[in-house]
């Protein structure tokens, strides 16, 4: 087992990383989704710890596509990263995309083309879902438009 500081040397780089996928399909999870597993952002992490619970919880779920932007996101993989690393929010979000699931009905947000991933996707839990991945990306005050107008989940450790 590890102990110490975390050093970036350790860390994966996203000097190497293509840019990121865009468009309307779904593409399998590939050099993206293994750097983001990864989890190289400081906002997450105390040394080698996860810190947010939720991001603890969704780790071990396997992924299911490749994190990708909307169209008209002009990021390039540098870019990306860096927007990821700049809030939790933006790393749970992503890993959320990457592991959850598509919904069929989007919320307005998803619908009106808003937030910097082309789908709308949510965690589900055994009473019911997570915001979705956009609307905790955009951290709206509101909560997700999904889970209804002033609906907002609230994580605890022994949800999903």
């Amino acid at each position: 087992m590890r102990s110490g500081p975390l050093t970036l040397s350790l860390l994966p780089k996203a000097t190497s990383l293509p840019d990121p996928p865009t468009g309307p399909d779904e593409h399998p999870p590939s050099e993206w989704a293994s750097h983001l597993q990864a989890l190289p952002y400081d906002c997450v992490r105390d040394g080698w710890d996860i810190l947010p619970p939720f991001l603890r919880s969704i780790m071990e779920l396997p992924p299911r596509r490749e994190p990708m932007l909307r169209n008209g996101i002009p990021w390039n993989a540098l870019e990306l990263n860096e927007e990821i690393g700049k809030l939790s929010e933006h790393v749970e979000a992503t890993y959320m995309f990457m592991v959850g699931r598509r919904v069929e009905l989007e919320c307005v947000l998803c619908q009106l083309g808003g937030g910097v991933f082309p789908y709308c996707v949510v965690i589900d839990y055994e009473d019911g879902q997570t915001e979705c991945c956009n609307c905790l990306w955009e951290c709206t005050t509101r909560g997700c438009w999904l889970l209804g107008k002033c609906g907002k989940y609230s994580f605890d450790e022994e949800s999903p």
